[in-house]
């Protein structure tokens, strides 16, 4: 078995065993990951490169926004989807004027997303487990 294959294999079964707050951070991670490859070939003038990138970025935000439960997340939910249509409109926009500025705004975001939901699900998690929440924490 090739190297490729044995990667590939491993990525679809990570995929297949994960929850649903591992799969989240995965897409953050992906969204992260491509929104960054496309700054840097933004800023090395490779156009074909970036808007392979960029084409990534958009579907990993894409998802993101299409996983939100509108009437069960209620405010934070829609709060949650302006914040997504924001940067699907600041992606597109980095790659009609090849802006790398635009895409550190949205690299920003999106490790920030990313970060607290980290803190979330390990809350839950913890919860799960019979841990207990340390005061003062909130839980969303």
């Amino acid at each position: 078995m090739s190297r490729t294959t044995q990667l590939e294999t491993y990525n679809r079964t990570r995929v297949q065993t994960a929850d649903r707050g591992q799969l989240l951070l995965m897409v953050y991670d992906a969204a992260i990951r491509f929104t960054r490859e496309a700054r840097r070939r933004i800023e090395d003038g490779d156009t074909v490169g970036k808007g392979v990138m960029i084409d990534k970025a958009y579907a990993a935000v894409a998802e993101l926004r299409k996983t939100l439960d509108i009437e069960q997340g209620q405010e934070i939910a829609r709060s949650l989807d302006r914040l997504y249509a924001y940067l699907l409109r600041q992606i597109t926009l980095s790659n009609i004027k090849s802006d790398a500025g635009a895409l550190t705004v949205v690299l920003q975001i999106l490790e920030d997303l990313r970060n607290t939901w980290e803190q979330v699900i390990e809350q839950e998690d913890g919860t799960r487990r019979g841990g207990s929440r340390p005061s003062g924490e909130l839980s969303l």
